[in-house]
This record gives structure tokens, sequence and C-alpha cells, in this order.
């Protein structure tokens, strides 16, 4: 290694240690809960919800969470099929502030998914089985802020290709930050 790239990297390895702190004192944690309705191709609308959490500087954040996309049962003549959608969601985030304590947010992110689906079909019996996949998701909303610590919020997302199906999933949430 030459002198010029031992300086550069002597120099950005002070940067980074100096403002590390700085980025993880401006750093503030949330967790909330949200309920949903949740559509699949083809599918009828399902009571859904999401457990999540994150981390936020300034306007950016990394949020986790729990998604369950809800339980649909179909049934016709030739039987009764049961379909149960879940995963954890990895999302960037971006907040932009509106005025007064109300902001808009944009996010997008993967889906660690799994699947159960099982039938009771006439004449074959029960059959069941899981799938299970990562794939992309994306999302729109906007928060209010109730307090300096306690904010409600309603979002749509998407999440795209979970088992073959793209779900669209609108819920109304709290969260607290800490």
């Amino acid at each position: 290694m030459n002198t010029r790239n031992r300086v550069v990297g002597a120099v950005a390895l002070v940067a980074l240690s100096l403002s590390g702190p700085a980025w993880a004192a401006s750093l503030g944690g949330y967790g909330g809960l949200a309920l949903a309705s949740s559509e699949g191709d083809l599918l009828e609308s399902t009571t859904a919800f999401k457990v999540f959490g994150g981390g936020r500087a300034g306007n950016a954040a990394l949020e986790v969470a729990y998604v369950d996309l809800g339980d649909v049962v179909v049934s016709g003549p030739g039987g009764t099929a049961a379909i149960d959608a879940s995963g954890l969601e990895i999302s960037l985030a971006g907040f932009w502030p509106m005025g007064g304590r109300f902001e808009l947010f944009a996010k997008g992110g993967l889906f660690v998914w799994s699947v159960d689906v099982s039938a009771d079909l006439v004449g074959l019996g029960f059959i069941a089985g899981t799938d299970s996949g990562t794939d992309v998701t994306f999302g729109i909303g906007g928060q209010f802020s109730v307090s300096d610590r306690v904010a409600v919020r309603l979002e749509y997302q998407k999440f795209l290709d979970v088992s073959g199906i793209d779900y669209d999933y609108l819920a109304a949430g709290i969260s607290a930050s800490f």
C-alpha cells in the first residue's frame, strides 16, 4: 500500500470514528403496531397486522417488521382452501415533514416470507404445503404526531410475488419513539 492510500485510509478512519458517536446519538428508535386490510390477486380482503420497529436519523430510517398478511379461506363446490402468508420486512424509509406535526413517508425493501397452504378437496382429501422466498416491498404513507413521542400513521404497501401473489396492504397504526 502506498503512502497516499495510507493517509486517505487514516483520514477516513478518524472521520468515521469521530462522526460515529454523533450519528448514534442522533439515532432515535421507534416501535409500533398496525392493523390492516390485506388483499391478494383474486383473493378476498382479510384482516392483517404488523409489529414494527426501527431506527431513525433525521429524515431517514431503517425499519424492521413482522407482517401477517392474513388468512384467506376460499370455498366452492370442489372443496375448501386456506392460504396464510407472513414474514419479515426490512425497509429503508424517507420522511418528509409537511409542517406542524404531519409528515409523509415512502419506503422500500425486502420481504422474507412464508406461505402455508392447505386444501380439503372433494375426491382428493386433505393436502397441505409450504412455500417461502424473498421479494420486494414498497409503500407510502403519512403520520401525525399526537405528542412528542406518539404518532398515528396510515400507510399503503405493496408486497410483490409472495408465492406468486401480489398483496395490497392498507394499514392504520400507532408508533412510539424512544
